[in-house]
């Protein structure tokens, strides 16, 4: 795992604004981000276990774990799945 870049700088009259590191990070994770988010919030509407998610998308549930945790970019394969 990467270290996460520091979030804030300060702008000289005591207000903050983002690193720009940040923002180049924030954009290169936010398709696995929302992925991430969607799926969760699919599973926790459906009342479906990770384990039940991946049997109905003919997957194993590390999988939907690995998706869940918005730290991989999921794959068009997989995308197709979801």
């Amino acid at each position: 795992m990467t270290p996460r870049p520091q979030v804030r700088q300060p702008w000289g009259d005591g207000r903050e604004r983002p690193v720009p590191e940040y923002r180049r990070e924030h954009e290169r994770t936010r398709l696995a981000n929302d992925v991430a988010i969607r799926v969760i919030q699919y599973r926790a509407m459906h009342g479906l276990s990770q384990a039940e998610l991946a049997r109905r998308l003919g997957t194993r549930q590390p999988n939907v774990a690995r998706l869940e945790s918005g730290e991989h970019e999921p794959t068009i394969a997989t995308l197709s799945l979801v």
